[in-house]
């Protein structure tokens, strides 16, 4: 991760209330057009075949969550539904989701 990370990361603790991102850890969502590489991203942070990966659009329908330490501090990656207009119901409640998860995020 670049600099520009740990400096946003670093504001983060230093702006945070009793100490929420120390505790809970870092919100950290992915979020992007459909194959985008979220999942595959998500996979690479992880260490392991988290998530589900193929050519498809709309494979990812669901948030997954991965918790992972970098440098003594806990992010919790949510991979979530590549951000596009459909009318495939299913998939149009995870694309709903994302904007929400991605609202509350921290990063």
């Amino acid at each position: 991760m670049g600099n520009a990370c740990f400096i946003v990361l670093k504001e983060l603790i230093d702006s945070s209330d009793d100490g929420r991102i120390m505790k809970e850890g870092i919100q950290t969502v992915i979020l992007g057009k459909p194959n985008a590489g979220k999942s595959s991203l998500l996979n690479i942070l992880a260490g392991h075949d988290r998530a589900i990966v193929t050519d498809i659009e709309g494979t990812t329908r669901d948030v997954l969550e991965e918790q992972i330490r970098l440098q003594g501090l806990t992010l919790n990656i949510i991979d979530t539904a590549g951000i596009r207009q459909t009318d495939d119901i299913v998939e149009k409640m995870g694309v709903d989701k994302a904007k929400e998860y991605a609202k509350e995020a921290d990063l």
